[in-house]
């Protein structure tokens, strides 16, 4: 089986045999979990499997979810493991690598959805290196770039497979900077530009273009797809307005390049991503947002013979998301006002 070609003649050194009860469920790329199918097959050869491997800080499977289900039904304690060193974010990128090489084929939905976490974590890295890292091809992960100005251009330079930095046009960085300025005015320059992936000096300019009322990317830099100016309401009209009360929540719906530029920030909240409910949220939030891409694929992959529950399904889970934005609404409105 392909688990086992990932182990022949590693080092041992560094396995360690560690208790199951320890590990925890790993943020990884698959959206459907275990097959159980798979692991009950891999149970024929349990002590050949190559040991899995595992975030040390937080004790989260990164490769081996299959034998590690597989350990847990011939009764086994404890599994054998190597440890992982590093930030989460570098945690998923290796989990990516390590499906895409061996076990059960990751799904093209996986592979789409993983490209466009890893440019959310990894905004400098180039389409080539990305598609290396997902199995997809540039051009796929430069079509995932483009569907939304704050994916396509997050930060002013990139780095490619040879570890080079090169230039990208800013302009999305600025427009998402446009409309935190707006949105969080008491926030400081070096905190914007974290997470719109520019400088501080251009957040800078940024923010007293939008207090001159201007458009946060000079005719200069605007391009001919992108063009400029800060996200607006589907009605036209400019969303932020210069002195809102921090984290007050907006009226309105979001268009779909807010959407994006709103995951795109949460994405780097310290205090979502450091949690376990607020990892489990972002990937509710990037799977939406998937879909809302995979629009035309999805309709046309309903079966007629399913019309029902599948609309009936989608108004339920339509339901779910109305009452968590009632509750998120109800929970900001009874916090004092920053």
């Amino acid at each position: 089986m392909s688990e086992l070609r990932s182990g022949e003649g590693a080092d041992k050194s560094n396995i360690h045999s560690v208790p199951i009860e320890l590990l925890a469920v790993g943020d990884g790329p698959r959206l459907t979990g275990v097959d159980v199918a798979h692991a009950r097959r891999l149970m024929e050869v349990v002590e050949e499997l190559p040991p899995i491997i595992v975030h040390r800080s937080t004790m989260r499977v990164i490769d081996g979810m299959h034998r590690l289900h597989a350990a847990q039904l011939v009764g086994r304690d404890t599994v054998e493991v190597r440890f992982f060193e590093g930030s989460e974010e570098s945690a998923f990128v290796r989990a990516v690598e390590e499906n895409v090489r061996h076990g059960l084929p990751l799904s093209a939905a996986e592979r789409r959805t993983a490209a466009a976490r890893i440019m959310n974590s990894h905004p400098d890295w180039s389409d080539r290196r990305i598609a290396a890292v997902v199995g997809l091809s540039p051009k796929t992960v430069a079509e995932i770039r483009s569907a939304s100005d704050s994916l396509r251009r997050a930060g002013e330079v990139r780095l490619g497979r040879d570890g080079r930095a090169r230039p990208v046009d800013a302009a999305s960085g600025r427009k998402l900077a446009g409309w935190l300025v707006a949105e969080r005015p008491d926030a400081s320059l070096r905190e914007i530009a974290k997470i719109a992936g520019i400088s501080p000096e251009t957040v800078r300019d940024v923010r007293n273009r939008v207090e001159r009322g201007e458009d946060p990317v000079p005719q200069s830099r605007r391009t001919r797809s992108g063009g400029g100016g800060r996200p607006r309401h589907d009605d036209g009209h400019a969303r932020a307005q210069p002195g809102r009360v921090v984290g007050r929540i907006p009226n309105g719906l979001a268009s779909h390049d807010e959407q994006v530029a709103l995951v795109h920030a949460l994405r780097r909240d310290p205090s979502l991503r450091f949690s376990a409910g607020g990892r489990l949220l972002l990937r509710w939030l990037e799977l939406s947002q998937v879909a809302v891409r995979e629009w035309d694929d999805i309709l046309r992959a309903v079966p007629s013979h399913r019309v029902q529950q599948v609309a009936k399904l989608a108004k339920s889970c339509a339901e779910d998301w109305a009452r968590l934005a009632e509750q998120v609404s109800s929970q900001a409105a009874s916090q004092p006002s920053a």
